[in-house]
């Protein structure tokens, strides 16, 4: 059965007002991949990038009860990605305390930490990565769901992800070029609805229908 389609604020309220062991669990799932892709694109490795998911994920919940929702101001993943990035800040920060580098591995470090401090390229870099990062995760969904069969998956990234021109690709999949249009538009069309979903913390509607 599909889920209701809730808003944000009314699942942010629920969130800071009940806020149950598995609305939580719910709420980690949705977002752990996300983080930790993130995280590895920001230079922290495994242990690292679990360690600021899991600092990030209490620091929320410490602060989501005075976290006022207004869409004027802003999407719910701007919040999330200010806290996000401040964890990954003080990451870098442990790891140049506690790792004995040499000069010129030390100096490496604190260039590429130059990136986070602030300033308009360093805020468009940090953006476009969170946004980079939301689609791979939203990708990575659709690959997972059970009603896009394999074949049509492999006609969308053929299309999208390798930039295969439409003939090419009726060509290559032994199918009418008109079928390759509407899948390419039509898991387009739910790769935007997933990363939009991401973006203003909604659960996803189940899709009903199977793709062929």
């Amino acid at each position: 059965m599909a889920e209701d389609l809730k808003t944000s604020e009314t699942q942010l309220r629920m969130l800071q007002e009940k806020g149950s062991d598995q609305d939580w669990e719910a709420f980690y799932r949705k977002y752990a991949g996300v983080v930790l892709s993130f995280c590895g694109k920001r230079g922290l490795d495994e242990f690292l990038a679990k360690d600021v998911l899991q600092e990030t994920m209490l620091l929320l919940m410490r602060k989501l009860p005075d976290f006022t929702y207004e869409a004027k101001r802003g999407k719910f993943r701007n919040w999330l990605l200010t806290l996000v990035v401040g964890k990954i800040r003080d990451a870098h920060r442990r790891q140049r305390r506690l790792a004995e580098l040499p000069l010129s591995e030390h100096a490496c470090l604190l260039e590429a930490e130059s990136e986070w401090e602030p300033g308009e390229r360093a805020a468009e870099a940090i953006e476009a990565a969170w946004r980079q990062t939301l689609v791979e995760e939203a990708l990575k969904r659709l690959r997972q769901n059970p009603r896009i069969k394999p074949k049509t998956m492999a006609v969308f990234e053929a299309c999208v992800i390798e930039s295969l021109p439409i003939s090419a690709a009726a060509e290559s999949f032994l199918m009418p070029e008109n079928n390759i249009y509407q899948i390419k538009n039509r898991l387009l069309r739910l790769l935007r609805l997933e990363v939009a979903h991401l973006e203003q913390n909604r659960p996803r509607r189940t899709a009903r229908a199977s793709f062929s």
